[in-house]
């Protein structure tokens, strides 16, 4: 009988030692940790249930695609070339060596550049529909990159949600929407600039060699697509009278 007491008394001292915390024994969880530490209390615990996946997201991204699918069926039915898109195009067909183009000098050089298969595949005696296409399909392609861009520079500082939502804001905003099938600079400088700003958050929390180098590829071609820094280099080297 002694034997007895003695070992459901030393059950019940282990048994108020653990709920206190003692070592090599789980502890009692204080009230509300799970809601302040979810990650902290969900790694000690072994069975505790996989954290539920927040409402709404997969409606933000059906928005999101709902968009995408609308610039594409814009930019496969587009048959003229809106706005500054032909200048652009002729700025390409000048870097090709066409010698009846002309290289407007205060452009930027990224979306010539990036306009070269369009001025290919235009043939001026014999233009087709998929030649129609290859600009508009450009500048949608630019515009989902610019999209995306902007999603990865807003959630580096908000939650999931808000930064699918602010994106979908993005989308669905009437210059965004209007301008996105046509191969313009100023959609692709926005989404380099945001992916820009993102790649700058990330080199400072990481750091090291290659962050540097990807910032700086980012930033160039940040610079590459605007037109003030290069209207600022044209103005000085005489490239808007024609000297260079």
């Amino acid at each position: 009988r002694g034997r007895g007491r003695r070992g459901r008394r030393g059950r019940r001292r282990s048994g108020r030692l653990s709920e206190h915390g003692a070592p090599g024994t789980s502890a009692r969880r204080a009230p509300g940790a799970d809601v302040l530490y979810p990650a902290a209390m969900a790694a000690r615990s072994p069975r505790s249930s996989p954290t539920p996946r927040p409402r709404g997201h997969g409606a933000l991204r059906g928005v999101l695609a709902v968009v995408a699918t609308w610039w594409l069926v814009r930019a496969l039915t587009i048959q003229v070339r809106y706005y500054d898109s032909y200048d652009y195009l002729n700025d390409a067909r000048a870097l090709l060596g066409d010698h009846a183009a002309s290289f407007f000098g205060v452009h930027s050089p990224l979306i010539p550049i990036l306009g070269i298969p369009s001025a290919l595949a235009w043939d001026p005696e014999n233009p087709s529909r998929w030649a129609w296409m290859v600009p508009h399909l450009t500048g949608f392609l630019l515009a989902v990159a610019a999209l995306w861009a902007c999603h990865q520079f807003l959630a580096r500082f908000l939650r999931p949600r808000w930064a699918l939502l602010g994106t979908a804001v993005i989308g669905l905003s009437p210059v965004v929407a209007h301008y996105a099938p046509h191969l313009l600079t100023d959609i692709p400088a926005m989404g380099l600039t945001a992916y820009a700003l993102a790649r700058y958050d990330r080199h400072v929390v990481e750091g090291g060699a290659t962050s540097a180098l990807g910032l700086g590829a980012v930033v160039g071609l940040a610079v590459a697509a605007t037109q003030g820094v290069v209207r600022a280099v044209a103005r000085s080297t005489g490239w808007h009278r024609g000297e260079v």
